[in-house]
């Protein structure tokens, strides 16, 4: 499946967008208002766009449970991504990338579930990552990134429209306000640079973070555990 542009607005009660194979989208405006599964291939490839999705289960999902040996990967190269995911955020069955772009991930709020999810590992090496949900399921992103990344737990979970802002100096970087509960946020900003100092705010509540190494965690990290380095996937290797 190949998308290059267009509107498209979807609602379903099984997937919003679907290959058995590869699912490729470089640009257009795409809002998948209510799904079981936003968009799924057992490879999901996006370049572009403006993407805005709502899901029962996984946002983007690479998975195909009818092939064997398949190197299963999401890859995130550009666009501005939107996922209101009540399963996991982005999931895949093999690795994830993220290269470029913004996306934004309100995960689920059930601990069997979790923002980010990759069998195989999680790069970033590019672009914006902001992503929350629960503290128990957290995945990290791997110490083989290029960019840096920051993990932050709460105790205890903090209510919808807790308003979020990661700033240097008194420049906000981020602002986001999650639309439903959350414990853990992961982000990662191409404006991050390892060895410097900045401040994430969580409603009222501020940590003072300092990048030493590709990836920090800050408060109650939880029971989940760090991206693994990946694999080579559906492309070519990138660590």
């Amino acid at each position: 499946l190949l998308i290059f542009n267009g509107y498209f607005d979807i609602s379903t009660g099984d997937d919003g967008i679907h290959a058995e194979y590869i699912t490729t989208i470089h640009g257009g405006n795409i809002n998948i208002n209510k799904s079981y599964e936003a968009i799924e291939g057992a490879s999901v490839e996006i370049y572009g766009g403006t993407i805005n999705v709502t899901s029962v289960d996984d946002g983007i999902n690479a998975a195909n449970a009818d092939l064997t040996n398949y190197p299963y990967n999401i890859f995130i190269g550009g666009g501005s991504i939107l996922v209101n995911a009540g399963g996991d955020g982005i999931d895949s069955n093999g690795t994830v990338e993220i290269d470029g772009g913004t996306t934004v991930i309100n995960g689920p709020t059930n601990n069997g579930n979790a923002a980010l999810d990759a069998d195989r590992g999680i790069l970033v090496n590019g672009g914006n990552l902001i992503a929350v949900g629960p503290v128990e399921m957290i995945e990290t992103p791997s110490i083989n990134s290029l960019q840096c990344s920051v993990v932050y737990g709460t105790p205890s979970k903090l209510p919808a429209n807790t308003k979020i802002i990661k700033d240097d100096s008194d420049n906000v970087l981020f602002e986001t306000t999650p639309s439903k509960q959350f414990q853990s946020i992961v982000v990662s900003l191409e404006s991050f640079n390892q060895g410097d100092t900045y401040t994430i705010q969580v409603g009222s509540v501020e940590q003072t973070i300092t990048l030493n190494n590709i990836l920090t965690n800050v408060g109650n990290s939880g029971m989940g555990g760090q991206g693994g380095p990946g694999g080579p996937g559906g492309r070519p290797p990138r660590w």
